[in-house]
């Protein structure tokens, strides 16, 4: 579970796991470029000696591609929401308070984010770079939105890890469903798309099934470090 990458982690695929709902929770920061290796050292030097459980995943990511200004994302996931709030609120203590003290120095502002996600494909990926795209979905449509989801995946066909899912915890503007795709390069994530008809016939359906569904933002995340 600790190599899992999700990162607020969305792929097609025909080899599935699927059922397994995921727990996570993101910390967007933005930090000034003349700042960030500092502070990319600081975040890694503090979660790589962190009493990290087993079944909890945490990584540091860059934001290259984003809609706002927010430059990484710390992202924490597990398959059990007890084991994730254990962790979160377990943050305490002498080197806790050292190291806030210091990234705080380093970071314009900061925004806390968390949620679940309802429907997951290839759960044993742990690719590099993921993609998320961001909507704000009636509550009434959520479900509607998961089961095209699903029927998506029995067609098309993609080697990342992919999940839908909600955003339960400090959205804003009314965004609060996900789609997340993971990809092994920055190749793979600029050729996403349909391979063949009958991928674009299951691209199209899905497109057409969710038009009543506002697309609200995208960004894409590269790993720094995976603790």
């Amino acid at each position: 579970m600790k190599n899992l990458f999700l990162t607020l982690a969305f792929a097609f695929t025909t080899s599935l796991v699927c059922g397994q709902e995921l727990f996570w929770y993101d910390i967007h920061l933005e930090i000034p470029i003349d700042q960030q290796q500092v502070a990319e050292d600081l975040i890694t030097d503090f979660y790589s000696a962190a009493a990290i459980p087993e079944g909890v995943s945490a990584s540091l990511s860059r934001l290259p591609l984003s809609a706002d200004k927010e430059t990484h994302i710390l992202s924490f996931v597990s398959p059990s929401s007890k084991s994730l709030a254990d962790f979160r609120s377990g943050l305490s203590g002498a080197k806790w308070d050292a190291y806030i003290a210091e990234i705080s120095k380093r970071v314009i502002s900061n925004r806390h984010i968390a949620g679940n996600a309802l429907v997951t494909f290839n759960a044993e990926k742990s690719d590099p770079i993921g993609q998320v795209w961001i909507f704000k979905t009636k509550r009434k449509d959520v479900q509607k939105f998961a089961s095209s989801f699903r029927k998506l995946n029995k067609t098309f066909n993609f080697p990342g890890f992919m999940a839908m899912g909600q955003i339960t915890h400090g959205n804003s503007n009314g965004e609060n469903t996900f789609i997340y795709a993971t990809y092994e390069d920055l190749n793979a994530a600029l050729t996403f798309g349909p391979k063949n008809d009958k991928e674009g016939a299951a691209f199209a359906t899905f497109i057409d099934e969710i038009e009543d569904i506002e697309f609200s933002l995208s960004n894409t995340r590269v790993l720094v470090k995976q603790f």
